[in-house]
């Protein structure tokens, strides 16, 4: 392990903590976003989260371009591999790809990790194992946030799942799923049990985010 390996970590620790919902935004990539180790850091809190009992949602949105499509379905099998074992597991599992606009071409572009509106990792890492946990890794910057600034975060990757399920079944909008019970296939969630709550630390966050062409007025 390189010193690198902590964002991997850091993602695991803030799937696996989640009560209710955990929502991570990412872009995806020829090889398919995300890879490697952040893949399997999903995964195996996914297979955490199952074996708690805990009724969670965990809803994965990669934005693509048009060359870069995002398998949905694939990353749905891989993520629940070993929690569609765990009896009497209770997590969900929704994967869409997302892209906004053709011309001019706009899709999410949000680096977002968070949980239950109270704690989220936010910054300009994409999850790639080779750009990032490499011998000779792309240099980016992650916070740690929580209370509103992780709140808002999450509040933001809600918003796209709006978009994401008020197109989806769409030629540029696909989504798959894996919910127990029922198994595979291609529901849409807008669920967002998650409330806006106080932070821990002092420290004043300022959010920003866009929407991208096609969701927000112009």
């Amino acid at each position: 392990m390189r010193d690198q390996d902590v964002l991997w970590n850091e993602v695991y620790k803030v799937v696996a903590g989640a009560q209710q919902q955990a929502d991570i935004t990412t872009l995806s990539q020829g090889s398919g976003a995300p890879d490697g180790r952040f893949l399997r850091a999903i995964r195996n809190a996914v297979t955490y989260l199952a074996h708690t009992g805990r009724t969670v949602n965990v809803r994965l949105l990669v934005g693509h371009y048009i060359s870069m499509w995002a398998d949905t379905r694939g990353l749905v099998e891989a993520i629940v591999a070993d929690a569609k074992n765990v009896p009497n597991a209770k997590v969900s599992v929704f994967v869409a790809g997302m892209l906004s606009s053709y011309y001019p071409m706009s899709m999410n572009h949000a680096k977002i990790v968070a949980a239950d509106g109270t704690r989220a990792l936010v910054g300009g890492q994409n999850q790639y194992n080779d750009d990032y946990l490499s011998i000779n890794p792309a240099f980016d910057l992650t916070l740690r946030v929580s209370g509103p600034a992780a709140y808002d975060a999450q509040h933001f990757a809600q918003r796209l799942w709006e978009y994401v399920c008020y197109w989806n079944p769409a030629y540029s909008v696909y989504t798959a799923s894996y919910i127990p019970g029922s198994g595979f296939g291609k529901r849409c969630a807008t669920a967002f049990p998650v409330t806006r709550t106080g932070g821990a630390g002092s420290t004043a966050v300022f959010g920003v985010g866009r929407l991208g062409t096609g969701i927000a007025p112009s």
